[in-house]
């Protein structure tokens, strides 16, 4: 109770971080009195600050919150290498299907400090990459579906019997 009084500015992200810690604790009566210690010490990192590229990550890529919690606060503890760490992830995530799952296997790496590698070139089916040239396909046909109704008898103005403009145009010309 001592050690979150004294630290009031990040009492929010201290208590989520000290739920999901010992939520899944063997002991969480021991881990939460080396926590407190933690605090008392000036150690303990609550919940990480979540910044604008993570954020960007997470909605690109639609990761869960832990696994967007669990990266920011990887990447917090690795300034020297974050650029490259950030773009070497975004080349992870964009084939993988299942990215919340990747960033968590890719965690254990980045705590380490181990390089995260080269990805698979492989495009999953519903990776962030599928999904693009899924969208650019779609943008492509409607573009041509377009183009098709502009040359048919009739074309784009077929509903209007024929008429290239509206009437309302029509009649403020012939007034």
């Amino acid at each position: 109770d001592d050690a979150m009084k004294s630290r009031v500015d990040s009492f929010d992200g201290d208590m989520a971080a000290l739920w999901d810690i010992l939520e899944t604790a063997r002991n969480p009566a021991g881990l939460l009195s080396v926590k407190i210690k933690e605090m008392k010490d000036g150690t303990f990192i609550g919940q990480p600050k979540v910044d604008k590229d993570v954020k960007d990550m997470q909605r690109m890529y639609r990761l869960d919150d832990q696994a967007t919690r669990k990266l920011a606060e990887a990447l917090q503890n690795r300034p020297n290498t974050r650029k490259e760490d950030v773009e070497q992830l975004h080349r992870h995530l964009e084939t993988s299907n299942k990215p919340s799952a990747r960033v968590m296997m890719m965690l254990g790496k980045l705590r380490s400090g181990e390089s995260l590698g080269e990805p698979d070139r492989r495009v999953a089916p519903g990776s962030y990459l599928d999904r693009m040239e899924q969208e650019k396909d779609r943008e492509k046909e409607r573009r041509l579906d377009r183009a098709a109704e502009s040359r048919r008898p009739g074309g784009r103005d077929h509903d209007r019997g024929g008429r290239g403009r509206s009437r309302s145009r029509e009649r403020r010309r012939s007034r």
